[in-house]
C-alpha cells in the first residue's frame, strides 16, 4: 500500500490523532519538571537527579516492554491504558504534597513508555518498504510535535504558579485522546497475531502493579536508577552482539553503531535539554528581544515548530526522491554540534555581568529540533530495515530506550560537576564548559561514523 494511500486509512488517522492529544497533554510535565521541582521546595541537586531518573526510569521501563511487548494483549488495549495512566499522573501532581508528586511523576513514566514504545511497534509494521516506512514515521513524528506545540506554549506563557492549570489541561486533553480510542473502536494493528488471553491481561496487570512499586522507590534513590541503566545497557547490548556474532548478521552490528554514534548525542542533548537548559533559559537568558519580552520557557515552543516545518519539508522531498538513512544521520549529528555551538559562542563573549540574548538559545533549540526529528524518525524506521524477525523488533526498539538511559545518567554527572554548587560568579563558565564538551563530543563521533560509512564499514 501506497503511503499517500494508508494515510486515508481510520487506523492511521487514528494513531495519528491519538497522538497529537497525547503528546499535547504529557509534554506539559516533561519539559517543566526541572523547573517545577526547583520551585517546590527541591534543591537543584535534587531537581537534577529526579528529572535524570524520569529519562533513565522511563528509558528502563521501555525497555522491558519491548521485551516483553509479544506476550501482551493487543496495542490498542495498551495505548488506552498508558493514556489513562498519564492522565492520571498530570493530576496528581497538582496536589501540594510530594509522595503524591512522585506518585504522579510515576504514572506519568509507565504511560508515557507503554505508548510510545507500543506505537513505534504500530507505525513501523504498518508499512512494508523501508522508503514507505521512513515516511510513515515522518508523518507520525509531525502530528507528535504539532501536538507537543500545544502543551509547550501552555506552559512557556505561564508562570511557575500557574502550572497546576496547564497539568490540570494536560490531563484534559489525554483523555480525548482516550475517548477517540474507545468512541472509534478500532483495532491497532498488532505485530503478535495471538489473541488476546486471561494469561496475557494477568502479565499486565503484574507488570503494572510491579513496574508502578519499581518507578517509585528509584525515582528517590537516583544513583541505583543510574547503575540499573548502564547494566542494563551493556546486557541488551552484549545479547544483540552475541546475536549477531552467532548469526553472521552485520544488520546487527551496524544498529549497535548507529545507536551509540548516533544515539548518543542526542539522547545526551535531550536530557540537558529537559534538565539544565531549563534552568539556563529561566536564570541566565535576557528575555526581552528587540523591545518585546518574551518569556523564556516559550523559547522551547521551537523545537516542535522547527520539528513540524522541517518534518513537511523534508517528507515531500523524500516522496519525490529517496535520502540515505546514513546521510540523514550525519546531518542529525552536525545540527546536533551547531546546536551547542549556539550557546558556546554567547558564552564565551560575555562577561559574568551579564544575560545573553534570547537569539542564541532560539538557534540552538531549532538546531536540535531538525536534528532531533533526523534522528528519532530514520533511526525508528531502520529498526524495521535492519531487522527482519519481528518478534526482535521490540529488544531493538528498546535498545534505544536503553541507551537514552545512560546518557540520562551521564548527562547528570554532567551537569553535577559543571553547574550545581557553584558561584553566581562562576554561572556563566560552568555552562559553557558543559555545551562546549557537549559540542566537541558531537564532532568527535560524528567523525567516527563519517569515517566508518567512508570506508564501507557500515551496512546502511
Amino acid at each position: 500500500m501506497r503511503p499517500d494511500e494508508f494515510q486515508q486509512t481510520k487506523r492511521f488517522n487514528l494513531v495519528l490523532f491519538t497522538t497529537f492529544m497525547f503528546m499535547a497533554g504529557y509534554i506539559t510535565q516533561r519539559i517543566s519538571l526541572t523547573v517545577y521541582l526547583n520551585q517546590h521546595g527541591y534543591n537543584l541537586n535534587e531537581s537534577y537527579s529526579i528529572s535524570t531518573s524520569y529519562i533513565a526510569l522511563f528509558s528502563i521501563c521501555s525497555f522491558v516492554w519491548g521485551l516483553i511487548s509479544q506476550y501482551l494483549p493487543t496495542h490498542e488495549k495498551i495505548a488506552t491504558l498508558a493514556i489513562l495512566a498519564v492522565s492520571t499522573g498530570l493530576l496528581l501532581l497538582t496536589f501540594p504534597y510530594k509522595n503524591i508528586e512522585m506518585a504522579g511523576i510515576s504514572f506519568i513514566i509507565i504511560g508515557g513508555s507503554l505508548y510510545f514504545t507500543f506505537m513505534s511497534l504500530v507505525v513501523n509494521n504498518h508499512f512494508n518498504g523501508a522508503t514507505e516506512r521512513q515516511q510513515g514515521n515522518h508523518l507520525y513524528q509531525i502530528m507528535f510535535n504539532m501536538g507537543a506545540l500545544i502543551g509547550v506554549l501552555a506552559i512557556g506563557l505561564l508562570p511557575v504558579s500557574r502550572y497546576h492549570d496547564v497539568y490540570r489541561f494536560g490531563s484534559i486533553i489525554t483523555v480525548f485522546g482516550f475517548y477517540l480510542l474507545l468512541k472509534n473502536n478500532i483495532s491497532i494493528h498488532n505485530i503478535n497475531s495471538i489473541p488476546s488471553s486471561l494469561n496475557q491481561k494477568m502479565m499486565l496487570i503484574f507488570a503494572l502493579l510491579s513496574t508502578f512499586i519499581f518507578v517509585y522507590t528509584l525515582l528517590k534513590f537516583g544513583n541505583i536508577t543510574r547503575f540499573i541503566s548502564i547494566f542494563g545497557f551493556i546486557i541488551g547490548g552484549g545479547y544483540i552482539l552475541y546475536l549477531a556474532f552467532k548469526e553472521n548478521n552485520k544488520n546487527y552490528l551496524t544498529f549497535i553503531a548507529m545507536l551509540i554514534l548516533c544515539g548518543f548525542p542526542y539522547w545526551l542533548a535531550v536530557s540537558i535539554v529537559y534538565s539544565q537548559f531549563t534552568i539556563f533559559l529561566t536564570q541566565q537568558v535576557n528575555s526581552t528581544l528587540f523591545g518585546i519580552t518574551i518569556p523564556p520557557m516559550a523559547v522551547l515552543s521551537l523545537d516542535a515548530v522547527a520539528n513540524v516545518i522541517f518534518g513537511f519539508g523534508i517528507y515531500s522531498i523524500y516522496k519525490r526522491r529517496q535520502i540515505a538513512p546514513r546521510t540523514l544521520l550525519l546531518y542529525s549529528l552536525f545540527l546536533t554540534a551547531l546546536a551547542f555551538s549556539f550557546l558556546v559562542t554567547p558564552l564565551y563573549l560575555t562577561n559574568s555581568t551579564q544575560k545573553i540574548s534570547l537569539i542564541w538559545p532560539m538557534f540552538s533549540i531549532s538546531a536540535y529540533a531538525v536534528a532531533e526529528f533526523l534522528l528519532i524518525s530514520t533511526l525508528t524506521a531502520q529498526i524495521s530495515t535492519l531487522v527482519h524477525d519481528k518478534n526482535r523488533q521490540g529488544i531493538f526498539i528498546s535498545m534505544e530506550y536503553l541507551g537514552s538511559a545512560v546518557c540520562a545518567s551521564i548527562a547528570y554527572y554532567f551537569m553535577r560537576i559543571t553547574t550545581v554548587n557553584v558561584g553566581n560568579e562562576f554561572i556563566l563558565a560552568q555552562d559553557l564548559s558543559l555545551y562546549s564538551i557537549m559540542m566537541t563530543f558531537t564532532l568527535i563521533v560524528g567523525f567516527i561514523y563519517f569515517s566508518l560509512n567512508k570506508f564501507k564499514l557500515l551496512g546502511t
